[in-house]
């Protein structure tokens, strides 16, 4: 028992703010795709007062692909703006 907590302060002492000595990532991903598009999509949503999830039902999406338009990891496919301003009525 002597050893382990020893090895564990070893580790700890080392960094510690990780787990085992190794470093935490950030767990958000930074947009690769910038584009007016994402923010009229996320615009009309908040017009709506619908959550993600709500608004990508709407548009005919999974949630998570619609996640990842409005945050900027997938290109956003022109076909998602226009089902997106229909269901707005725009």
């Amino acid at each position: 028992m002597l050893v382990k907590t020893k090895i564990f302060s070893i580790v700890s002492s080392d960094a510690p703010n990780s787990r085992w000595g190794k470093t935490v990532k950030n767990p958000k991903k930074k947009p690769k795709f910038e584009s007016d598009g994402r923010k009229e999509l996320e615009q009309i949503r908040w017009r709506l007062g619908l959550t993600q999830r709500q608004f990508a039902i709407g548009v005919g999406l999974k949630p998570s692909t619609y996640e990842g338009y409005e945050r900027g990891l997938h290109k956003l496919p022109n076909s998602v703006l226009v089902s997106a301003r229909a269901l707005a009525g725009c």
